[in-house]
């Protein structure tokens, strides 16, 4: 029985990078970190990624700007009252 990798993500990675995600789509993503982490094994045909490989460290090598998120929760739930 063949079986796909799973791919685990944090909540604050897909919080984070919502917008890059948005852009550039899950799918895409996930498969130029497979591209870059993952090896081709000629004997099984089959592709191997390295047990070392982390994808939220993947993602954090993008830049994310959620600095107006901070400025609408302070005004949202600090200066009520």
């Amino acid at each position: 029985m063949a079986c796909d990798p799973i791919m685990a993500v944090s909540i604050n990675s897909l919080y984070l990078y919502n917008d890059l995600i948005r852009k550039r789509g899950l799918t895409n993503i996930i498969d130029t970190f497979l591209g870059k982490n993952a090896k081709y094994d000629e004997s099984t045909g089959k592709y191997k990624i390295n047990e070392l490989a982390d994808f939220d460290d993947y993602l954090r090598t993008n830049p994310f700007n959620k600095s107006s998120d901070m400025a609408i929760w302070l005004n949202k739930f600090v200066y009520k009252g």
